[in-house]
């Protein structure tokens, strides 16, 4: 590999030769910013280049080499403060009799770095769509837009979106809707005199005909029908409620 084109500095120029060496900083950002973009394979690729570059110019000093790695250590170490994930130091480093363990130990603590990276944003989306989950479970009778949850956990409504299903398996509208067929047949199963439609509202839907499709979709049978089956007993009145909401959805197809 030729000389580089003047960018670093000067780190213990191995004889006087090759005094031209500057320690490579432009590659040493590309690594780093890879890292950042938790981009491994392109972490590894910079590494590469620059690891060849030091061997070209160490005349096999194996001080050298050890001593441009100690100093790509203390930069990835930084990176790692900055980054608020657990420190990269150089424990070990100093052991290494050769350039192949020398390069070896500097691509483990690249993965790990990156690693570690990827498992605090892996945290910390945990916790994002925590914050959305007990969001949606605390104000489930309300109307709850996707702009008003993304916006709680300060995330764009594309990623939040993308995220909330990762995490879930279902999208907001899906689990907000899910959460509140729960928590309707909860109410129809413990207040059997709870008329339909207050349970509707009191589940976040002010239009009862609305509420009837949605519960008949999530659960296969209408609210009235639901309840009839937990309690034989008001199975009559119950029927007679049912029919009411069927002449209303019908009544409602025929209108639109």
């Amino acid at each position: 590999m030729s000389g580089n084109t003047g960018e670093g500095i000067t780190i213990c120029p191995p004889t006087e030769r090759n005094e031209d060496y500057r320690y490579p900083m432009k590659l040493e950002s590309e690594i780093f910013k890879a890292i950042s973009m938790e981009d491994s394979a392109a972490a590894l690729d910079a590494f590469s280049e620059f690891f060849d570059y030091v061997v070209a110019y160490s005349d096999d000093n194996r001080e050298f080499i050890y001593k441009q790695m100690f100093v790509f250590s203390i930069g990835l170490a930084r990176l790692c403060v900055e980054k608020g994930i657990e420190d990269v130091n150089n424990l070990g480093l100093e052991y290494m009799y050769d350039t192949v363990a020398i390069r070896s130990w500097c691509e483990m603590k690249i993965e790990r770095c990156i690693r570690n990276l990827k498992n605090i944003k892996e945290d910390y989306s945990d916790d994002l769509i925590g914050d959305a989950i007990a969001f949606i479970e605390k104000n489930y009778a309300q109307v709850i837009s996707l702009s008003d949850i993304s916006g709680k956990v300060n995330l764009s409504s594309f990623y939040f979106t993308k995220l909330f299903k990762a995490k879930t398996g279902m999208t907001f509208v899906e689990y907000l809707t899910d959460y509140r067929m729960k928590v309707a047949k909860k109410l129809l199963e413990e207040n059997m005199e709870l008329k339909v439609q207050d349970v509707g509202e009191r589940v976040g839907y002010m239009d009862y005909k609305y509420f009837c499709k949605c519960f008949r979709k999530n659960t296969g049978v209408t609210p009235a029908s639901y309840r009839s089956q937990l309690s034989p007993g008001k199975s009559r009145e119950l029927k007679l409620e049912e029919s009411s909401d069927v002449l209303k959805i019908k009544k409602e197809r025929v209108e639109q």
